[in-house]
């Protein structure tokens, strides 16, 4: 994989956490406008509207952050994203990779691994998560029978902790460590791209070199201004 041509990670499915942008904090769902709604309500018909409406009566019920409290902050919205169902992106959107943003996501109902880690991480960080805290992580995923490459959510607590796991498919918060079947490869937040080497973190580029990551801040800032 050439770094400088970092277009879209193979990805199939998972989350480990992440590191995230100044649009954050009015990404939440909670503050989209009548107006996108109804945006939303043309492309995808009524449904989209009960789907958001739903999503935002559930995200109200998600507790402050406060310094010893992240850990319930965290499992709520790891357990709201995951209820969506799994399907992939030629199925949904009939393209190999598309980023959706957390509004379509929701009004769709459907989503594959980086639509449930660009939607929690969006609203971990609406809901007091600090940025630093997070960061989006590639893996290689091994299980009995495949190999395959993921997306996943890390949660960091502080500068020298392992990172906690936000995962669709095991739902479960659990340490890095805990985590055997997750092979990291590459890291980013809207400053950084890492690569994970055995022998630590190295800055390797920017996120513009994601595009897939850049595309999808356009789109959900033109959302903003619905």
């Amino acid at each position: 994989m050439n770094i400088k041509n970092v277009k879209s990670f193979p990805f199939t499915c998972l989350i480990i956490l992440a590191a995230l942008s100044a649009v954050s904090a009015k990404a939440c769902l909670t503050s989209v406008s009548e107006n996108l709604i109804n945006i939303m309500v043309n492309r995808f018909g009524s449904k989209a509207s009960t789907n958001i409406k739903a999503w935002q009566r559930s995200e109200l019920k998600i507790p402050k952050v406060s310094k010893d409290y992240y850990l319930p902050v965290l499992e709520q919205v790891n357990n709201l994203v995951n209820k969506i169902p799994y399907s992939s992106d030629p199925e949904i959107w009939d393209m190999e990779d598309y980023w959706a943003t957390p509004a379509e996501f929701v009004s769709v109902n459907l989503g594959d691994c980086d639509d449930y880690v660009v939607a929690k991480y969006f609203t971990l960080i609406a809901h007091g998560i600090p940025l630093k805290r997070l960061r989006i992580v590639y893996v290689r995923a091994f299980s009995k029978s495949r190999v395959g490459s993921h997306l996943v959510l890390a949660y960091y607590p502080d500068d020298n902790s392992e990172p906690l796991v936000l995962d669709n498919i095991r739902h479960t918060l659990l340490p890095v460590s805990k985590r055997p079947d997750l092979t990291p490869v590459y890291s980013f937040n809207d400053e950084h791209l890492y690569r994970e080497l055995p022998s630590g973190t190295r800055t390797v580029g920017t996120a513009s070199m994601v595009r897939l990551w850049g595309d999808l801040k356009m789109r959900m800032n033109k959302e903003k201004q619905q």
